[in-house]
């Protein structure tokens, strides 16, 4: 028989041994749950990441289709009742990169799992069409005794140019215009460099390089509804029909009711003047308004390289000293005379008894459109750069 203090010393080995094993047990069972944990967030990570990602492709289609496209208004877009994602698109001027940045931030969920990734896209580069310094999108063109220093775009044939759509709920389209060819009375003009179309015939006075195209002109995509914030670079003028001996380095910003007139004479208009028009106006409807301009000065070589932006309105005047710098988007062209313009021009429809036009194609103008216009031209008109996770706010 054991003495009793040798089994009282067998009694405290066996607790201290089962205390021992509980504790291996709970360490082993914690250790357990601790790795499901980790790899439960890990999959809840990896799921938000590729809810990003998807983001990213709905992003890079919305902008495509417009180059505007500001994302999902803060809305969550659900994948499955477990995933969604968010994005945001901020814009921003990269001089770097001679053109407008977007910044695309794309947040996906899944369960408690989140993840942002940002993509940086150059909009407006696409086009192998942006460098033009004279955009005429319709054939029905009467140009007399002009002379044209930049390269020139004219539709020859029928369906050679895709016009730009936005409808009641802002959804934007190209379509087809189908429109019957027009008169080009365009064989007393100099076309000085090189004429884009579609046809081999030789419009144009003197010994012309003529490049065919193959595809369909894109029209520029533009929403001027930015220029009616308030803004110290900008004059902002509701109500008035006449500037007379105005002289200011804002740019000055028209907003008309449709039919209304505007008249503007001896002006120095160093930032430009942009007549507003709503952009869901089919530009294809003609002109919602009419502007008569004489003996002014209107933009300058630099920026903001807004010359007359007025894609809604015909465009008329003579007097000499007709002068514009930077981009003229024009509905229409009716009795325009001795006009000097460098930078662009683009016009809509029907350039109509214009004499004596001398355009001359301006290199910083074409590299740096204003806000507002974007051309899109073959392809997307976007140039994807590069794209990862998101560590910081611009």
């Amino acid at each position: 028989m054991k003495p009793c203090n040798q089994q009282g010393s067998i009694l405290i080995l066996t607790l201290i041994f089962c205390v021992f094993v509980s504790q291996l047990a709970l360490s082993a069972g914690s250790s357990t749950e601790s790795r499901v944990s980790i790899a439960r967030q890990n999959q809840l990570g990896m799921r938000a990441e590729l809810s990003a990602q998807s983001g990213l492709d709905y992003a890079v289609n919305h902008l495509i289709d417009n180059p505007y496209w500001e994302g999902t208004g803060g809305q969550f877009i659900q994948l499955t009742p477990e995933q969604s994602f968010t994005v945001h698109v901020s814009f921003v001027e990269d001089d770097a990169l001679a053109g407008t940045k977007a910044v695309i931030r794309s947040t996906g969920r899944s369960g408690d799992g989140e993840q942002t990734l940002r993509m940086d896209a150059v909009v407006g580069n696409g086009s192998s069409h942006g460098d033009a310094a004279g955009v005429f999108l319709s054939s029905e063109i009467e140009l007399t005794k002009g002379k044209l220093n930049g390269d020139i775009l004219i539709p020859d044939i029928v369906g050679a140019i895709e016009d730009y759509i936005v409808n009641a709920e802002g959804e934007v389209s190209w379509q087809a215009n189908t429109d019957e060819l027009g008169t080009l009375e365009v064989s007393t003009t100099n076309a000085l460099k090189t004429v884009r179309q579609f046809t081999e015939t030789d419009h144009f006075q003197g010994n012309t390089e003529i490049e065919l195209e193959s595809s369909p002109y894109r029209m520029p995509a533009w929403d001027l509804n930015g220029y009616t914030e308030p803004d110290a670079s900008r004059m902002i003028l509701s109500g008035v029909n006449n500037l007379d001996g105005l002289s200011t380095s804002q740019t000055v910003v028209v907003i008309l009711d449709e039919g209304e007139t505007l008249t503007i004479n001896n002006c120095n208009l160093h930032g430009g003047i942009v007549v507003w028009a709503p952009n869901d106006y089919n530009l294809r409807d003609g002109a919602r308004n009419v502007i008569e301009v004489t003996s002014s000065n209107v933009g300058t070589g630099s920026d903001p390289h807004i010359g007359l932006m007025a894609p809604a309105s015909q465009v008329g005047g003579s007097g000499g000293g007709l002068n514009f710098h930077g981009l003229c988007f024009w509905n229409s062209i009716h009795d325009l005379d001795g006009a000097h313009i460098t930078g662009a021009l683009i016009v809509i429809n029907e350039i109509v008894a214009c004499d004596q036009l001398n355009l001359n194609g301006h290199p910083q103008t074409l590299a740096n459109m204003p806000d507002g216009i974007s051309f899109q031209g073959e392809g997307d008109g976007i140039d994807f750069l590069v794209a990862g996770e998101d560590y910081e706010e611009d």
